[in-house]
Formats: C-alpha cells, sequence, structure tokens
C-alpha cells in the first residue's frame, strides 16, 4: 500500500498495467503528431565512414573484400609487359634515327651471315633500308602508345575502374593475336607471351574481380 494515494486508491496488478512500450516504435503523440526522433534501427543510420572512407558500425553495409589476388598478379604482368615493351620501343625508335649507310653497315656486321640472303630478300620486298626505317619508327611509336595504355589500364583496374578493365582486356586480346602471328618464327617467345596474356584476362574477368568491381562503385556511389 502507497501512503502517497487516496484512501480506497491502489495500484492495479502488474499484469492489469499497460503494455510496455517498444522503444523501436514510434508513438503517437496528440500534440504533434507521431513521434519525429524514433529510436536506433528506425530513421537515421547510426553509422560514420572512418579515414579510409569505408563505412563503420553500419549493420547491413558489409565491408569491402580484398582484392583478388589473381587480379593483382595480371595488374603486376602487365606492367612487367609494358616494361619490356617501352624498352623494345626505344630501341626500334633509336634505331630509326640511323641513315640507310649506317643501318645497312650495322646489319651487315652484326647480323650472322646465314640470315642475310633472307634478311636481304625481305628487305627487297618492303622497298629497301628507307622503308624499314620507317615501319622501325612506326612500329615504336605504336608499341610505345600500347604499352602506355596497358600500364594505366592496370593502375586503374587495381584502383577500382571498370571501365579501364574493359579497355585492358580489349589490350590484352590484341597482344594475344600479335603472339599468334610470331608462334612461327619465335614458339618460345610466342608461348610464354600467351600464357601471360591469358592470365591477365582470366585475372581481370573472373568473377571474384566482378564482384570487387561491382562492390567498389557501390561504395565510390555512397560516398557522393
Amino acid at each position: 500500500r502507497r501512503d502517497d494515494l487516496p484512501p480506497g486508491s491502489y495500484p492495479p496488478p502488474v499484469n492489469q498495467q499497460g503494455p510496455t512500450p517498444d522503444p523501436h516504435q514510434s508513438s503517437y503523440n496528440a500534440m504533434s503528431g507521431w513521434d519525429s526522433h524514433p529510436g536506433p534501427g528506425w530513421g537515421e543510420p547510426h553509422f560514420a565512414y572512418d579515414q579510409n572512407g569505408w563505412p563503420v558500425n553500419n549493420p547491413w553495409q558489409q565491408q569491402p573484400v580484398r582484392r583478388p589476388g589473381l587480379m593483382i598478379a595480371g595488374c603486376v604482368l602487365a606492367w612487367v609487359f609494358s616494361a619490356f615493351g617501352f624498352l623494345s620501343s626505344f630501341g626500334l625508335l633509336m634505331a630509326s634515327n640511323f641513315t640507310p649507310q649506317e643501318l645497312e653497315r650495322i646489319i651487315t656486321e652484326e647480323m650472322p651471315p646465314e640470315f642475310l640472303e633472307s634478311f636481304y630478300a625481305g628487305l627487297d620486298q618492303i622497298g629497301g633500308y628507307e622503308a624499314l626505317i620507317g615501319f622501325m619508327r612506326n612500329t615504336g611509336i605504336a608499341i610505345l602508345v600500347f604499352c602506355v595504355l596497358f600500364s594505366v589500364a592496370a593502375i586503374f583496374i587495381i584502383a577500382g575502374s571498370r571501365a579501364w578493365r574493359i579497355i585492358g582486356v580489349i589490350l590484352a586480346a590484341l597482344a594475344s593475336v600479335v603472339a599468334l602471328f610470331s608462334i612461327v618464327s619465335n614458339p618460345l617467345v610466342a608461348v610464354v607471351w600467351l600464357a601471360c596474356m591469358a592470365i591477365i584476362i582470366v585475372g581481370w574477368t573472373m568473377p571474384a574481380t566482378n564482384a570487387w568491381l561491382r562492390q567498389q562503385a557501390q561504395l565510390k556511389r555512397a560516398r557522393r
């Protein structure tokens, strides 16, 4: 019995009291309508972003997965392949600066005698040393542009770009076609070349890479 109640007044039993309000549900107020500040889990999400930009304390947002290992291996191979391509392009561009007389003297002195006959036969078909110098210059420029795009594509792919992933796969496919044309003249180099391109294409197109790139795109949209 409580002394602060009027005589004859008693609080109702516990089982006759009203139900305990759910803190997660909004309550109606006759003056202000529905409660504009519901409890946690309703209304504003109680999470933020850490220093790296990943969502924290977010129950419905999964944490970002790691970069697939085969995707990283493909990027590394693309950089190694581009490095060799840069060296080849610089060599061709330097050789294209020689005069026809200097180029003829170097080839005659450095090329083995058993290859000179076939070389001169091919040289007559393309139009002499002037045409050979132009061919080397154009080939060097093409290789240089290809390697720049290939290495840049690998950088943006490892950063989470889906557009550059498409460009990188197309470039790797073109490099595979070039390797097929050289498989007769140099089978060992062509096989290693094709194996590297196969690893790059598989690493950049496998389901794990697709899922990781899709998640990166979702996180970028969430930060805007």
